[in-house]
């Protein structure tokens, strides 16, 4: 989200137009014979590649990742204002802009009231270039199912009081340690995210929520494999006790691991090794009976637990609970809900957000022409 620290909800009325067959974003003299004057709008048709999952994806917040290919940026307005999503039905969509670069690639989240199961087909559609649009973003009905949503995309240096956004309702926002530095904000997987540098007491730090279900996500790559009896780093903890990611930690079964407390003692279950320099997409859940973890939108490995402790510190990127070790490595969109993703939706939020061109989520029509 471009929040505005310094130089970072309306939606439209549905109308019915006609518009020109697969027309090419620069195509304005055919409208120009028709109306008079050239035409900047345009309307593109967005489906949804979900053939392969017998779910529905409800309320699904959908990456769209565009660039030059897939749109004409010299008939946006600045920042992207003019941008608006629409149902199939006309309905308007929610969305948050997370990065707009008109010199290369931007990323958008579209909260999508429903993606059809078994479907290659459900749609819908983007608009942009009408000059008379101001901004319409509303991010925070984006991501309404979720207790904290950083795209960890804010200059962490000199570390202000919140300036790492939450985008969820919450407003959960993350205070950087004084120890990060602006050249801690670099280019990660979606838009920008945040190299921790390893030192101790570099890191992140949230008000912490007692969850007694949960799904939590990010992205993470770690400069090292992680590692039994080193030490312990936790690139994500929840007060501790709620729940808990360990990269490298003193015990096996916690390395690698996602890992609570209950009323008995410590659960932890692993996905099997991950390695060095390779971005993972990484979930854990807990239903009220089986904490699991997911890496990569796979079919996940789970452990029997019972209900989590509430934690007792700080919710903490990068930093263990007492700030004196931290994880090295970097970390992009990291997501809590008290909601339980199923395996199957995880993995189609996997297949949107690592999409290539060879297999995309998201399928682009050509811009049509609106009078």
């Amino acid at each position: 989200m471009r929040w505005e620290l310094a130089p970072l909800i309306t939606g439209l009325a549905a109308c019915s137009f006609s518009v020109l067959p697969s027309a090419a974003p620069g195509d304005a003299a055919v409208a120009d014979a028709i109306e008079g004057t050239p035409s900047t709008k345009r309307r593109v048709k967005l489906t949804f590649r979900n053939s392969t999952r017998d779910v529905a994806l409800d309320d699904f917040a959908a990456l769209v990742v565009i660039d030059a290919t897939k749109i004409d940026y010299g008939l946006t307005a600045p920042d992207g204002d003019d941008l608006r999503f629409f149902d199939r039905d006309g309905t308007p969509l929610d969305f948050e802009i997370d990065e707009w670069d008109p010199a290369g690639t931007s990323c958008v989240w579209v909260r999508v009231p429903r993606i059809d199961a078994s479907s290659d087909t459900d749609f819908i559609y983007m608009h942009y270039g009408d000059p008379a649009l101001a901004a319409a973003e509303n991010p925070a009905a984006v991501w309404s199912t979720h207790t904290a949503v950083w795209h960890l995309a804010q200059d962490p240096g000199p570390g202000g009081l919140g300036d790492i956004k939450d985008s969820s309702p919450a407003g959960r926002h993350g205070t950087a340690t004084a120890a990060m530095t602006s050249a801690d904000l670099v280019s990660t997987v979606i838009g920008k995210g945040l190299h921790f540098v390893g030192t101790a007491g570099t890191g992140v730090t949230a008000a912490a929520v007692a969850l007694p279900t949960y799904t939590w996500s990010t992205w993470i790559r770690g400069e090292t494999a992680p590692v039994t009896g080193s030490a312990i780093h936790q690139p994500l903890s929840n007060g501790d006790l709620n729940f808990v990611l360990s990269w490298d930690h003193n015990q096996a079964v916690f390395t690698g691991s996602a890992a609570q407390r209950d009323m008995s003692t410590w659960h932890g279950v692993s996905p099997g090794p991950l390695a060095a320099m390779t971005w993972y997409f990484v979930t854990s859940t807990y239903d009220g009976t089986s904490l699991c973890i997911y890496v990569d939108g796979g079919n996940g490995s789970c452990t029997p637990s019972g209900m989590p402790l509430a934690p007792t510190g700080a919710l903490s990127l990068g930093l263990v609970t007492n700030n004196t070790a931290a994880f090295k490595g970097w970390m992009d969109e990291v997501r809590i809900s008290s909601m339980v993703v199923s395996a199957k939706r995880n993995n189609a939020e996997y297949a949107n957000q690592r999409a290539s061109a060879a297999l995309p989520f998201v399928v682009f029509d050509a811009p049509e022409i609106l009078p």
